[in-house]
């Protein structure tokens, strides 16, 4: 077979087929032509997984800018990184050559040399197929990573392994760093057992010098990242413009499986978007995905379920604005949200009715959230809890358009009596609209209707806040209302009687509730 005819085949055959393919060509006795491919092996390399392939590899890399270069045998020892400062396509068939880094604290892999230079020099790198392992002798790294990405643009990683362990021992570092990358794919790979973090970015701030660059514009799919020991996926200061898509994370402990921390002002942490990933597992009051400093991050669609104990599918921290949250589904934890201008829509929000407490918390800072659409039940708390400081919580809130089931022992929506106080409406519930009449009336969300009996005088009604309007009805024997700072009565009345199947109508500013009508 020609080589021409070798590259234009399926690039899904296996290494021995490869092996069979090419001819023994020594580089110095027949340079090949410069639109075919070369070997690993025609560079001297024997790929047993014992010699030491670094020089052979590093000198085929060095000699064919713009070329494929494909590993041919299974397993290929290093003891120093290969350095990759030209366009070069490295290909292996996919599960079959594995690359072993046989020293500790070394990357194995290193993309661009720092500088702006070296980065428009190593444009448009290619590594296919590969499989990223420590070897016998790495020893337990502290540093170094699968592929360190150091100022690198368009490359694009496929169908690669990487794996952290050798034995039942973590010994690699990380997976892949990207510092100052950009516009690149990270594609159908799978990262597993690091010691640190699976995948890792960040960039460089605007006043540094020279080239501040951020990681930007990286496109992420198809992943599976399992059982890291820090974040499965971190995106770092200096990190924005990030989309992924397709991944399962699974967690491994106590850290969040994905975790963004680049702010907005600062270090321009804008634009992220996450769609489809789902994510399983984690310690007791752990986190799926929590975005600690972030701005106008999309995360859509996904299950995010397994978390032990009273944990949270996603956590919007104080440094999160203008993020939302549309059709994820959370299986046994809640969302929490402290910073402002945020949303959440559409979602499945489900508790196990013993250890999940609330399915929304709500901080006192989360000003101007809006929560719409969503089905939210089994908690043993709140399906809403609305925390507030000095007496007041957070400002201009909409929760509308709810369906909420398995009633707690405190309202649906707790927290949400003060002036300023989030309107709620078009909520539907599985809360009693027929009740006993008491001091303090606790109308619970879902209905705008109730009807109350009993003999005691009601001098209160709870919930309140601003803007709920509840129609009441008598019972059989009718009821009775005393006017006071709490509940204030047309006229200024000191108090009213409501006969027998007749309605009295009350609005609530947040603070009190006034008669507004009715037919009494």
């Amino acid at each position: 077979m020609q080589r021409r005819q070798f590259i234009g085949a399926p690039l899904a055959f296996t290494a021995a087929a490869a092996a069979a393919a090419v001819p023994s060509v020594g580089r110095a006795a027949s340079p090949v032509p410069a639109d075919d491919y070369v070997t690993f092996e025609d560079y001297g390399a024997v790929g047993d997984g014992t010699a030491d392939d670094t020089a052979a590899i590093q000198a085929a890399i060095n000699d064919n800018p713009r070329r494929q270069i494909w590993a041919t045998r299974r397993n290929y020892r290093l003891t120093a990184a290969l350095r990759i400062l030209h366009p070069v396509e490295l290909c292996a068939a996919q599960g079959g050559t594995q690359l072993l880094m046989d020293v500790a604290d070394r990357d194995h892999v290193v993309i661009g040399d720092g500088t702006e230079a070296g980065m428009m020099a190593s444009l448009n790198v290619v590594i296919d197929g590969f499989t990223f392992v420590p070897g016998a002798n790495a020893g337990v790294s502290t540093t170094g990573s699968c592929i360190f990405f150091n100022f690198a643009s368009f490359f694009d990683i496929r169908n690669c392994d990487f794996y952290g362990r050798y034995g039942n021992q973590s010994r690699s570092f990380r997976g892949l760093t990207l510092h100052r990358a950009s516009d690149g794919f990270i594609r159908h790979c799978r990262l597993r057992f690091f010691r640190d973090d699976g995948i890792h970015t960040q960039g460089s701030p605007h006043s540094s010098n020279p080239n501040p660059y951020r990681t930007v514009d990286v496109r992420m799919e198809s992943l599976r990242v399992y059982s890291c020991g820090g974040h499965q996926i971190y995106f770092g200061p200096h990190t924005g413009g990030m989309f992924v898509n397709d991944a399962i994370l699974l967690q491994a402990g106590q850290k969040p499986a994905f975790y963004i921390d680049s702010d907005p002002v600062t270090e321009d942490g804008t634009n992220f978007f996450i769609v489809n990933v789902n994510i399983e597992g984690g310690e007791t009051g752990s986190r799926g995905i929590v975005v600690n400093k972030g701005q106008s991050v999309q995360i859509v669609g996904g299950w995010i379920g397994g978390i032990v104990g009273n944990g949270a599918a996603v956590e919007l921290g104080a440094g999160a604005s203008s993020c939302e949250i549309n059709g994820l589904k959370a299986d046994f934890c809640g969302l929490i949200v402290a910073g402002p201008a945020n949303s959440i829509k559409n979602c499945e929000i489900s508790g196990d009715l013993s250890a999940t407490v609330n399915g929304i918390a709500l901080a006192a800072s989360a000003s101007d959230t809006l929560i719409s659409g969503c089905r939210i039940r089994q908690f043993t708390g709140a399906a809403i809890a609305i925390a507030k400081q000095n007496g007041v919580g957070p400002a201009r809130c909409v929760i509308e358009g709810l369906t909420l089931r398995d009633s707690p022992s405190v309202p649906y929506i707790d927290g949400a009596d003060y002036r300023e106080g989030p309107v709620v409406e078009a909520i539907r519930s599985d809360a009693a609209a027929y009740l006993g009449a008491a001091a303090s009336l606790p109308l619970n969300y879902g209905a705008p209707f109730y009807q109350v009996t009993g003999g005691t005088p009601i001098q209160d009604i709870s919930p309140r806040n601003p803007g709920r309007r509840v129609v009441i009805q008598a019972g059989m024997n009718g009821i009775s209302f005393v006017g006071n700072g709490a509940l204030q009565l047309k006229g200024g009345a000191a108090n009213v009687s409501v006969p027998a199947f007749r309605t009295i109508e009350f609005f609530c500013d947040g603070v009190t509730w006034f008669e507004s009508g009715g037919s009494r």
